[in-house]
């Protein structure tokens, strides 16, 4: 499997040359590509790209082939605005460039890649671990934010000995949803900020490091211990899932991805 796929009550299975589909789900077959490769739900359309700043493969949830994307763009590197459009990085003019809702008008946006990440509709920048924020391709700075204020990052032996205790610094892609900021941070933790003036809405505590992944008005963790899933606008833990005393579970690695369809998450190991 190189990848799932999923847009409102669709699932799409993405799979390589190897990959033997059964009639349960309707699957897509890269015939003559071996790799993981990467996959994006936009509106209507599945995106598919094997390398980064590899051509882009454009189907529907029907597997049918729409259209390829020419090389020198990176999906994996894509962000969705509130206005329902695609930014993609291009390596060849080292800028945004802007996909509307149906893939066919692009505009390079001239957003360089010196502002480190992009989140719908807000650019960042971080020296120092001092997040700032900006309007998306505008230049006046909204807010700045000491990210060393919130929580330590610290790491303990097996036993629970601490071993070090640091400030704390941003780990992972910033994301956002609604009128919210959040910030993976290398303690574990979650950091929530108003997107208005960069003020603390809430930290998710957690000790285990792990990736954090928005699925609609979710955000799920994964780490060794269990998968969280999170109310992106309060901060709840609304279920939790251990995976170190389950017995079916605990001596699997799920190092993989994870993918939320209706009420069911898939996750790879």
């Amino acid at each position: 499997v190189s990848g799932v796929a999923t847009s409102k009550n669709n699932l799409l299975i993405i799979g390589n040359k190897d990959f033997e589909s059964t009639d349960l789900y309707v699957t897509y077959k890269l015939e003559d590509v071996y790799g993981s490769g990467f996959c994006l739900a936009f509106n209507d359309y599945i995106l598919i790209q094997v390398e980064a700043m590899d051509e882009i493969t454009i189907i529907d949830f029907n597997a049918r082939l729409l259209e390829k994307i020419e090389p020198g763009f990176n999906l994996h590197h894509s962000f969705v605005t509130f206005a329902k459009s695609l930014l993609l990085p291009n390596k060849n003019t080292k800028s945004y460039w802007e996909f509307d809702s149906t893939l066919k008008k692009r505009i390079d946006l001239q957003v360089l890649f010196k502002i480190r990440k992009i989140s719908e509709n807000y650019a960042f920048d971080f020296t120092n671990n001092n997040l700032a924020a900006y309007p998306l391709f505008k230049d006046n700075k909204l807010w700045e934010n000491d990210i060393t204020m919130h929580g330590r990052w610290i790491a303990k032996t097996r036993k629970g000995e601490i071993v070090s205790d640091k400030p704390n610094e941003i780990d992972g892609n910033i994301f956002s949803y609604q009128n919210l900021v959040y910030v993976p941070l290398r303690g574990g933790q979650l950091l929530a900020l108003n997107a208005k003036d960069g003020s603390m809405a809430w930290l998710f505590e957690q000790e285990v490091s792990g990736a954090y992944q928005l699925f609609g008005n979710k955000i799920y963790k994964k780490n060794v211990l269990a998968i969280y899933e999170i109310d992106a606008l309060t901060g709840e833990i609304l279920r939790t899932m251990p995976l170190d005393k389950n017995p079916d579970l605990h001596d699997k690695i799920f190092a993989g991805p994870l993918w939320v369809y209706d009420d069911i998450i898939i996750i790879l190991h």
